[in-house]
This record gives C-alpha cells, sequence and structure tokens, in this order.
C-alpha cells in the first residue's frame, strides 16, 4: 500500500521552487539594502548654473540685433556672438 503521506513528485518540485523563490527574494532585499541602497544615498543630484540674468537678456537683445541687420536667420556670425557672450555671463 502506497503511504498517504508520500508526495507526488510535483507537488515536491513545486515546494522546491517556492522555497527557491524565498530564499532569492530574501538574498536580492539584502543585497539591496547593503549594496545598492548606499549608492543612491551617495549620488549627487546636479545643480544649475548660476547665470546673470541681466547678462543673458542683454545677449539676447545684442543676437537679435544682429539678425535683424544682418542677412536673416541663418547668419552664423550672430550665433558666434552670442554662444560668446553668453559664455561670458
Amino acid at each position: 500500500m502506497a503511504d498517504s503521506s508520500a508526495q507526488s513528485p510535483l507537488a515536491r518540485l513545486v515546494l522546491f521552487m517556492v522555497c527557491l523563490a524565498i530564499i532569492a527574494s530574501i538574498v536580492a532585499g539584502v543585497f539591496y539594502f547593503t549594496i545598492e541602497g548606499q549608492e543612491q544615498n551617495l549620488q549627487q543630484t546636479p545643480e544649475n548654473s548660476v547665470i546673470n540674468r541681466d547678462c543673458a537678456d542683454d545677449c539676447l537683445d545684442e543676437w537679435k540685433l544682429c539678425i535683424y541687420d544682418s542677412y536673416g536667420p541663418m547668419d552664423l556670425d550672430c550665433d558666434n556672438e552670442f554662444d560668446a557672450c553668453y559664455a561670458g555671463c
């Protein structure tokens, strides 16, 4: 007679998979809290650069005058002058 407490191979496989999933979840949690969590806390957020708004507005005004006085909006000299002016702000 077959023992009623004996498990089928499929039941043992399911039990093994459940245990494996629990162990993997524990290992992943430990890894996250010890390594990944510390790396996320160490990362600094980038800061915006401080630009003198009056200087930037002056550069933009000069660029507009250059565009209106030149051959059209595709004039690269005006763009280069604007870039140089804005970099100085």
